[in-house]
């Protein structure tokens, strides 16, 4: 079953979050739960992390909720607020009837997603026999 995990960062705690960074993604990676994740970003010249977002594979909400306990940020004390919600895939990569299985991006390859869209699939800014870079 999949969770969708938002948790907000509490004001001015940049520098607690990096601190906590390689233990946050060493954690979500040995968990071996996580579909999708990242940060929320600020909207200006310079985006900076203001929260997360994680879409996980669990058997259920108590698993779901373990996880996020057990997450160095939530540790740490970097959230001001934690939301975790049942989610379904509906379109895009992973989508009901997909029977190949969810879609798992690995910090060792960052263009999966983007590699692993079908060409016929029209994406944003990017026409036909464009490279997506």
């Amino acid at each position: 079953m999949y969770f969708i995990i938002l948790a907000e960062d509490k004001p001015d705690h940049l520098k607690l979050r990096m601190e906590f960074r390689g233990a946050h993604l060493e954690y979500a990676d040995a968990m071996g739960c996580v579909v999708l994740g990242g940060p929320l970003l600020t909207e200006n010249a310079d985006p900076k992390p203001l929260g997360s977002l994680l879409i996980i594979d669990v058997a259920n909400r108590a698993q779901a909720e373990a996880f996020a306990q057990g997450d160095p940020y939530g540790r740490a004390g970097l959230f001001a607020r934690v939301e975790i919600r049942p989610w379904t895939p509906t379109v895009g990569l992973g989508q009901a009837g997909n029977h190949d299985g969810p879609v798992r991006a690995r910090r060792s390859d960052p263009d999966l997603l983007v590699n692993s869209v079908p060409q016929h699939v029209p994406r944003p800014g990017i026409g036909p026999g464009q490279n997506h870079r």
